[in-house]
């Protein structure tokens, strides 16, 4: 199975941009704010009552990873060098080639 993170600042437009790339790929398309939510939900009903900062602790470890050189072998840029934003297709082009 393949999975594919979208990261970035808020606001830059990773939803939109997930949800066009899993269109061109077929791919299924989740937002880890739902993981969080359903996380956060889980521990209400349970009763257990673990909260955001343990989901953030326990996270750590992959946004670490996400900084290293070898995550950013993988990475594609959203922006230009003169921070512009990337057009959508040229955006989505390079991402699909990645993954195939």
């Amino acid at each position: 199975m393949a999975i594919i993170f979208v990261l970035g600042p808020a606001g830059v437009g990773k939803s939109k941009l997930s949800e066009a790339l899993a269109k061109k790929l077929d791919y299924l398309f989740y937002e880890i704010d739902q993981c969080r939510g359903a996380f956060l939900a889980r521990e209400r009903e349970s009763g257990r009552g673990l909260d955001a900062a343990r989901w953030e602790r326990h996270n750590e470890t992959i946004m670490e990873f996400l900084k290293t050189e070898e995550a950013q072998r993988h990475s594609v840029a959203a922006f230009d060098d003169r921070g512009a934003r990337r057009k959508l297709d040229e955006v989505l082009a390079e991402m699909a080639a990645a993954v195939r």
